[in-house]
């Protein structure tokens, strides 16, 4: 099955950038890497406006096939954006859908979160948590 990565880039400051960019071409990678055509689309959603900029000068360098799978969105663009991919119980609240965040927690996603949290580690991103979250934490 093929699924929807989101990157939310709210509050990133053009100080920022080279940190959210090394986050975004890592991540875009693995998925590449490991789970080859798995992704549907990519959306870089709340960008703000310089981000545009930035992205403009790295999407030569992003492959044809991924580069035609990333939406960027800025916040007023974020609803109608999530609207052409998914369903609004499938959306959450803050980005203009009715899901409440609610999920049910199986072993299969528990792995592949606690395998995300320990790729970010190692490349650097520590996350603001301690543990991965797990419904009803």
């Amino acid at each position: 099955s093929k699924c929807l990565s989101v990157f939310d880039v709210k509050g990133v400051s053009l100080g920022d950038i080279a940190g959210a960019w090394a986050f975004l071409a890592a991540s875009t990678k693995l998925i590449g890497d490991h789970y080859p055509e798995r992704a549907q689309n990519i959306l870089i959603i709340n960008v703000p406006g310089m981000f545009s900029t930035v992205w403009s000068l790295v999407l030569p360098l992003v492959n044809e096939a991924t580069r035609a799978k990333i939406r960027l969105a800025k916040a007023s663009e974020v609803p109608a954006c999530f609207a052409e991919f998914a369903e609004p119980d499938q959306i959450p609240v803050e980005y203009g859908g009715t899901w409440d965040g609610a999920v049910t927690v199986n072993k299969f996603e528990d792995d592949y979160e606690a395998f995300v949290h320990k790729v970010n580690q190692k490349h650097g991103f520590v996350p603001p948590y301690d543990q991965p979250r797990r419904a009803g934490d």
